[in-house]
């Protein structure tokens, strides 16, 4: 695989991402308190040496963990080599779709499911200590679990990782980026959610074709059954290894794509949208519950 791999780069970006919103949650919420400068400074040290410390373990236990694993993949048949790979592009096309509901909740389009509650001056450095080391440990281990695949595919490279991971640190940073800014400095956060969720989501419906057919292929591999068959056949000048049709292949892009493929496409891709339409319905009438409530709460102050 060579020294790049885009499901590692995927997991690396959703979970540092998340990792900073994270963070940032923290610096906001002790920046807005009542606390005085000098307990501000005190936990702003806290906050990053309990990142720090938090990422640190996190780190060992998965390149522990992960030279097991790989060790003990090496003698694993092509048709488990297949199905491995193919699982590790589900996890990573998991993974993409998440984080394309999560983009427009950052910026305040969705509603947010959960919102971190104000610091109050019961809050002991201990209990800080705890919640960001728990929260930062968590986002960091859930980068083990989802590289278990990579580790266990015969195939997989881990020198791909290290290149892999700081392009994925790179596009969190970028990402997280552009949130800030859109946070910060934008009215109508609608459209930066919506092409920023239709990348990312198209993204992880790309992988999960490419998943699919590569269980297709295990199954082949097998001596279960065939492959589905091919619905049709594009030029070889259109092939995915050549460019521009490399970067189509991304997001789902084939010169011969099977029955499977076609069908993996629009049905994961429907069920993303339907799901972001969820999404907005919903945070659509929770806004206006609000409204009706405040100015229920007008009138009944003004009869007062």
């Amino acid at each position: 695989m060579g020294l790049w791999n885009l499901g590692v780069a995927v997991i690396f970006a959703r979970e540092f991402l998340e990792a900073g919103i994270i963070i940032g949650q923290f610096r906001t919420l002790i920046n807005k308190s009542e606390w005085d400068d000098d307990r501000k400074r005190n936990s702003h040290k806290i906050l990053w040496a309990s990142a720090g410390a938090a990422f640190m373990v996190a780190l060992i236990m998965i390149i522990a963990t992960g030279i097991g694993l790989n060790v003990a993949s090496a003698e694993f048949p092509k048709w488990l080599a297949e199905l491995i790979e193919g699982v590790s592009k589900l996890v990573a096309a998991f993974s993409l779709a998440i984080l394309s509901f999560k983009i427009p909740e950052w910026l305040g389009v969705y509603e947010a499911e959960h919102e971190m509650e104000e610091l109050d001056n019961t809050l002991t450095p201990a209990q800080l200590r705890f919640n960001v080391g728990w929260n930062i440990w968590r986002e960091m281990a859930e980068i083990g679990a989802f590289l278990f695949p990579f580790f266990l595919n015969p195939n997989f490279d881990p020198a791909s990782i290290p290149l892999s991971a700081l392009a994925g640190i790179a596009i969190a940073l970028v990402l997280g980026a552009m949130l800030y800014f859109g946070n910060q400095r934008l009215n109508n956060k609608g459209p930066l959610a919506a092409s920023m969720a239709t990348i990312i989501g198209w993204l992880g419906v790309g992988l999960f074709t490419g998943g699919m057919h590569e269980m297709e292929e295990a199954v082949y591999y097998s001596g279960i059954g065939d492959m589905t068959p091919k619905v049709f056949y594009l030029p070889m000048s259109m092939d995915h290894k050549n460019f521009p049709f490399v970067v189509a292949k991304i997001f789902g892009y084939s010169r011969t794509p099977t029955v499977l493929m076609i069908c993996s496409f629009w049905i994961f891709g429907a069920l993303v949208v339907g799901w972001h339409f969820k999404l907005w319905y919903f945070s659509k009438k929770a806004r206006e519950t609000s409204a009706s409530s405040v100015e229920m709460k007008k009138a009944h102050d003004s009869a007062a």
